[in-house]
């Protein structure tokens, strides 16, 4: 296990400054990943230019999925991401071949209930961040529309497979189960820490991967926007819960 610290503060908190003071103190050994790309480039340029660092190979400073992406390429994986829309039509094409079938439950009948793909979306996002493949669902289905939900889990990730692509969760697991195995992992090697900051909370996916990394670095950071005061607890819960998954998995 590495050293792993968290790094509670608001905005206007000198969290980020404290954050960035670690990277700079690693320039060119150290990773800082951000949620957003405007506050990649923006952190980015206070390092370079607020700092007077020079300038590194690669890029130090990323948004959490292009770091995620960074990280897959740099082991030889072709990554190539579908959005949301292109999400929605596989799965629509995926319904559709199962109501073609008779295999929508309510009578069997073609037409597809209004709603039912983005509901199917959100419920298999849920099952890929908790690292639950379509044969591991179906083994606990308890009625029809749950075994509705594996069919159509395992066709819509089938041909994610077939075409090479990753929706957004798929690309977290993946990273998950490389830092989780064996073999070297090569955006890695040379780090001496990497640092997360400007988070709320992270998706169940995100957060095994921050937990992932702690075994593969020496110091791992993991910087929130929260407020500690009592006053403002509803604003940050979000962060607050995200804290206590931290401490209790780093026994801090």
């Amino acid at each position: 296990m590495s050293e792993a610290a968290l790094y509670l503060g608001a905005r206007d908190s000198g969290r980020a400054e404290s954050v960035d003071e670690l990277v700079a103190a690693r320039w060119g050994r150290a990773a800082l990943v951000v949620p957003v790309r405007a506050m990649a480039s923006a952190r980015m340029e206070g390092l370079l230019l607020g700092r007077g660092l020079p300038g590194v190979f690669g890029a130090p400073v990323r948004e959490f999925n292009d770091w995620v992406r960074d990280l897959l390429a740099a082991q030889g994986l072709e990554v190539r991401l579908v959005d949301s829309l292109e999400r929605s039509l596989v799965m629509e094409a995926c319904v559709d071949a199962l109501a073609r079938e008779g295999r929508v439950p309510g009578g069997g009948a073609p037409r597809v209930p209004a709603g039912l793909v983005r509901h199917l979306l959100a419920a298999v996002t849920k099952l890929k961040q908790a690292a639950v493949t379509p044969e591991e669902y179906a083994k606990i289905t308890a009625g029809e529309w749950d075994a509705f939900l594996a069919e159509a889990y395992a066709r819509y990730q089938a041909v994610l497979l077939g075409r090479g692509l990753y929706d957004i969760p798929g690309l977290y697991w993946e990273a998950c189960l490389l830092c989780d195995g064996d073999e070297p992992v090569r955006l890695l090697e040379g780090l001496e820490l990497v640092a997360l900051d400007g988070f709320d909370d992270f998706t169940p996916s995100q957060l095994r991967l921050v937990l992932a990394l702690a075994r593969r670095v020496p110091r791992v950071v993991v910087g929130l926007n929260h407020d500690p005061d009592p006053d403002l607890g509803d604003l940050y819960s979000l962060s607050a819960a995200t804290a206590e998954k931290l401490r209790e998995a780093w026994h801090t």
